[in-house]
């Protein structure tokens, strides 16, 4: 059952990375319109400023999930080198833990703050009000999904020590 749930997972994390890259796509196209427009047609749109920093939201985190689960994220490499090898195991689960918990709490602050907007009806007031549920949701899911890498590497490294102990005792 967890490998078919980790399996979901990484589909809706590829998912994702397919999704950054349309935004990305788009926020290229739309730069390249904008001057275009202008300067040669003489000609601006109020449209490509509204949609580009919100694609720059979703873009950077719908791609988070995907640099968790590569381990392209900031992590403390030094102190789980600087202990003895027997305390290294220690020192990588304690990382991870922290990782877990401060990518936990901050999608559970994002999430309470997605349900106020909805409630209240918050939107972005720029050239046309926009619900900024459209921006702010990108960042709970990209938390939220690095928090469940977090917790796979916790579980991935539980599970290789395990194995571990148990050669040692079979020697």
């Amino acid at each position: 059952m967890l490998t078919l749930a980790g399996r979901l997972h990484d589909g809706l994390t590829d998912l994702g990375v397919q999704a950054a890259k349309v935004c990305i796509a788009a926020i290229l196209v739309l730069y390249c319109w904008e001057v275009f427009g202008r300067y040669v047609l003489g000609i601006g749109t109020w449209w490509a400023n509204e949609f580009v920093p919100y694609a720059v939201c979703a873009a950077t985190f719908l791609m988070m999930p995907a640099v968790t689960r590569g381990k392209g994220h900031v992590a403390i490499g030094a102190l789980e080198h600087m202990l003895p090898p027997r305390f290294a195991l220690h020192g990588r689960v304690l990382i991870l833990a922290i990782s877990l918990l401060v990518c936990s709490v901050i999608a559970w602050i994002a999430l309470k703050e997605n349900i106020r907007q909805v409630a209240q009806d918050v939107t972005l007031l720029r050239v046309t009000q926009t619900p900024k549920i459209y921006v702010s949701m990108w960042i709970t899911y990209g938390f939220s999904s690095s928090a469940v890498y977090f917790l796979r590497m916790l579980a991935s490294v539980r599970e290789s020590a395990a194995a571990s102990a148990a050669e040692v005792e079979t020697l």
